[in-house]
């Protein structure tokens, strides 16, 4: 019995070796793999050379008993060119990590050859192209990572196959089509990114088998119809974002029933009608939560004042409120919100006196915008208590009286708008102590007297203010977004200047692309021109921002140029 197990060893390694699948095998392709790799990145890999054993080679990981290559783990290292087709005679890899680099050209078809691959990262990347059929055969894939590539054509019905999948990213591509039924089958689904691409018509029902999925992310595409009932079987969901599509129908009211584990819901951007339910606020553990540029009419529900962990709601541009009294009662209801950071109700019907209860807001407040609706009476004396405070807008109401002299104990106070209301008095001296602010709005309202010398950067008084305004809404007009959403570590004006001119289309303003623009109209030339005007007079050093002279010329070179002859 012992003779016939060690002739059977000896015959399957001939058998192997007859076939080259042994570790020269791996060589090999690794070798061929750095060939392909651009000439000024190849030093990188400058340790895959004959004189030492490819298990040593950078980024390279194999077996302790086999010594075959099992992970390649190369994520990062700025490596350019394409990916070699030989990567698919690595028989044995498990793992690999292509992130992060600038690899152009398409994904190879022999990737579909990696049989027993679990993890696959090929994001960040320059890469073209479909997603290959044949990737569909590394049924064993738990983790598949295609996001930030410019991939095209549709999502492969395919994908059904990979039942094993826990994670699955194409975010930013250029997918286009329908999802198909197929997607229903990854049963095993813990989050899903398919943000930022061209998928259109309905999401499909199929959707509801996913109940596994606690991350589900549909934004910024061209899903339309209603919202599937089956969506709401997702009682594990703790993320849904499905914001900027074409989506419309009406808010459930059970949704707090069926999806209880929510902590971040987006619908924004949609064309969702009817009234915001007050159920939602049954959804103890919701965080934050944006249904803002929809078609939502009614009250602000009162009831979201019992959603202790809420620190984000967004409601702005859609039709609540009824220019009345009771308008405002849910911002009493907010103070009990203690880690409350963003109010965002611009854009509405809210009418009725400012209550003084927005000075009792979380002290953790950063940004509230109640501009552009029709409230009135005076800025309540307190409202100084809101020391985090970084955007104060209540811009475009009927607002009297003086700015109250609290206003001065918001140190981190960035932003102040009230412009168009019918705020009196002199400019209160404090706004000079107010060394972060960096947007004074004040125009069309009632002030007398001087800006306070102090106000400017370095303690040195600032002419560009308006010019800066300008500026900052110049980008919000053209990329729908405002200067206090969340951006990360950048701003609006840093995230815009460093995805231009590339990316410009991405960022604008979706609406742009619906009004009716000429085949051909070189539109993105155009915006870029205009978004730097836009950049350039909100520089954060007023010496170093546009006159408003000089913007107004190079606005209106730039429509002669687009549009005289159009």
């Amino acid at each position: 019995m012992r003779n016939k197990r060690v002739f059977l060893f000896i015959a399957l390694t001939m058998l192997l070796e007859a076939y080259g699948l042994t570790v020269e095998t791996d060589r090999k392709a690794l070798q061929d793999f750095k060939s392909q790799v651009s000439g000024d990145k190849q030093v990188v890999l400058s340790s895959w050379n004959n004189s030492v054993h490819v298990c040593n080679w950078k980024g390279v990981t194999c077996g302790l008993r086999h010594k075959r290559v099992t992970r390649l783990d190369l994520g990062g290292l700025q490596l350019g060119g394409v990916i070699s087709q030989y990567i698919g005679n690595l028989s044995f890899l498990i793992s690999l990590d292509l992130s992060n680099n600038t690899f152009g050209g398409t994904i190879p078809h022999e990737v579909g050859n990696l049989l027993r691959l679990d993890y696959l990262d090929l994001s960040y990347n320059s890469l073209v192209g479909a997603i290959p059929v044949s990737l569909f055969n590394c049924s064993r894939l738990l983790e598949l990572y295609l996001n930030s590539n410019p991939l095209g054509g549709g999502v492969p019905s395919e994908l059904g196959s990979l039942t094993k999948l826990v994670n699955l990213d194409l975010e930013r591509n250029k997918l286009k089509g329908r999802l198909p039924a197929s997607f229903g089958n990854l049963t095993s689904l813990m989050r899903v990114n398919f943000r930022d691409n061209s998928l259109e018509g309905e999401i499909p029902g199929d959707i509801g088998r996913l109940n596994q999925v606690v991350e589900l992310y549909l934004a910024v595409n061209k899903f339309s119809g209603v919202l599937p009932s089956a969506i709401y079987n997702l009682s594990s969901l703790k993320l849904l974002t499905i914001r900027e599509n074409h989506l419309s129908g009406f808010l459930r009211p059970d949704s707090d029933k069926l999806l209880p584990n929510l902590r971040f819901l987006n619908m924004g951007r949609n064309y969702f009608k009817g009234a915001i339910p007050a159920s939602l606020a049954n959804i103890s553990n919701l965080q934050m939560l944006s249904l803002n540029a929809n078609n939502l009419t009614g009250g602000i529900p009162s009831s979201f004042g019992k959603l202790q962990n809420l620190q984000l709601l967004s409601l702005f541009n859609n039709s609540l409120g009824s220019h009345s009294s009771g308008d405002l009662e849910f911002l009493g209801a907010l103070t009990n919100c203690t880690q409350l950071k963003t109010l965002y109700v611009f854009g509405n019907h809210l009418g009725g006196h400012l209550p003084t209860s927005i000075a009792n807001l979380s002290t953790d407040l950063r940004v509230l915008d109640l501009g552009t609706n029709f409230i009135f009476g005076s800025i309540p004396h307190d409202i100084g208590n809101l020391i985090n405070l970084q955007s104060l807008a209540l811009d475009g109401n009927h607002l009297t009286g003086p700015v109250p002299a609290s206003v001065g104990k918001l140190l981190q106070l960035e932003v102040l708008d009230l412009v168009s209301n019918s705020i009196s008095g002199e400019i209160p001296s404090f706004i000079g102590n107010l060394t972060r602010l960096d947007a004074l709005v004040l125009a069309n309202n009632s002030f007398e007297g001087t800006i306070p010398p102090k106000y400017g950067m370095g303690g040195q008084p600032s002419i560009h203010g308006d010019v800066y305004s300008f500026g900052v809404l110049v980008l919000e007009m053209l990329t729908g977004k405002r200067p206090t959403d969340i951006w990360g570590n950048f701003t609006l004006h840093s995230y815009i200047k460093s995805v231009l001119p590339e990316q410009v289309l991405e960022i604008a303003d979706k609406s742009f692309f619906d009004n009716g623009l000429i085949v051909g109209f070189p539109i993105a030339e155009c915006l870029t021109l205009v978004l730097d005007v836009g950049l350039r007079c909100s520089e954060e050093s007023p010496t170093n921002r546009l006159e408003m002279s000089e913007a107004t010329k190079e606005l209106i070179s730039i429509r002669e140029r687009f549009f005289k002859a159009r």
